[in-house]
């Protein structure tokens, strides 16, 4: 199976040099499966839409996620390379579906089996709540900071107004550091929580976010972390990611609450795919990097924490 999921992915990683947002494309595709190989993850053909099929739901305009091709107009991305490795896993073919940001509306109608790609619900919110069951977190979401030569700073909570104190590299609250930030942003949001509304450099788009850190403008860029990692590869910056800004979520695959044999299916496979390494290969292929949220250091608002650091060894 590794060594199939391997020349799948040097496959894809071809085909895909590129990902960009397409329009609202509707995708249906669906890729082979070796019916020879037993499955180590079983699955009730009741748990499926389509025997045989998981039908996979994504947003095509969620890069590094899932986007276009510009090639071929197929999907690729994060999500998509998933989809394959849980299928692969369950022993199931896979169709993909761009379902938009409609999810729940999605699976209630059992246009899919699952959806890639939603982020981890809050702790506020029930299962019940949302109408979604939750897998664990496959890969992080949150707002990042990124600079031109980073020195990671192992596993703390750091409140920004003592940041500089434990690493030159981090920014201090009260210093008024320039971000480059895209305007009307989740980032430039969680940048003025913490920083403050003087540490704003606002741009109109990510490139420019990116252009301002190059060209020593400002000493800090924020936006997405995967979002920054991607652009970052793809153009072969020398920018770094430094720290989360505020503590990051992750992305789960979810179904229906009532779907209980794609539940322990999903739970199963998921577990499969990061033990066995083919999530480590999916974010060195997109991202360039690996993700270990607890290598990463973590600037809150120093007015919303009352906690000062966790101890931790420096990479």
């Amino acid at each position: 199976m590794k060594c199939r999921w391997l020349r799948y992915v040097s496959i894809v990683s071809a085909l895909c040099v590129a990902v960009v947002c397409a329009g609202c494309v509707s995708f249906d595709h669906t890729a082979s499966h070796d019916p020879s190989r037993n499955p180590p993850v079983q699955i009730l053909p009741a748990s499926l839409i389509q025997p045989g099929v998981l039908t996979v739901g994504l947003n095509a305009k969620t890069a590094p996620l899932a986007g276009s091709s510009s090639k071929d107009n197929h999907m690729c991305g994060i999500d998509v390379d998933l989809a394959y490795a849980l299928a692969d896993q369950m022993g199931l073919k896979v169709r993909l579906v761009d379902i938009g940001t409609d999810t729940q509306d999605a699976l209630e109608k059992k246009r899919v089996d699952v959806v890639c790609g939603v982020e981890q619900q809050s702790a506020s919110a029930s299962k019940e709540q949302t109408h979604l069951w939750y897998t664990d977190t496959y890969i992080p979401s949150g707002v990042a900071l990124f600079v031109r030569d980073a020195q990671h700073t192992g596993e703390r909570i750091i409140p920004a107004d003592r940041a500089n104190s434990i690493s030159p590299s981090l920014p201090v609250a009260h210093s008024k550091p320039k971000i480059a930030v895209q305007s009307s942003s989740k980032s430039a949001w969680a940048v003025e929580n913490v920083f403050g509304d003087e540490s704003l450099v606002s741009q109109n788009s990510l490139q420019n976010v990116f252009d301002q850190l190059n060209s020593g403008a400002v000493p800090y860029a924020s936006c997405d972390v995967l979002a920054g990692l991607y652009f970052s590869k793809q153009h072969n910056s020398t920018v770094s990611l430094l720290a989360f800004v505020q503590k990051p979520h992750g992305y789960c695959v979810v179904t229906s609450p009532k779907n209980t044999g794609m539940q322990q299916a999903l739970t199963t496979a998921l577990a499969n795919v990061k033990a066995q390494g083919y999530m480590r290969i999916i974010e060195q292929k997109w991202l360039g990097c690996t993700l270990d949220t607890s290598r990463i250091a973590t600037v809150v608002s120093s007015q919303s924490s009352s906690r000062t650091f966790a101890s931790a060894t420096q990479e």
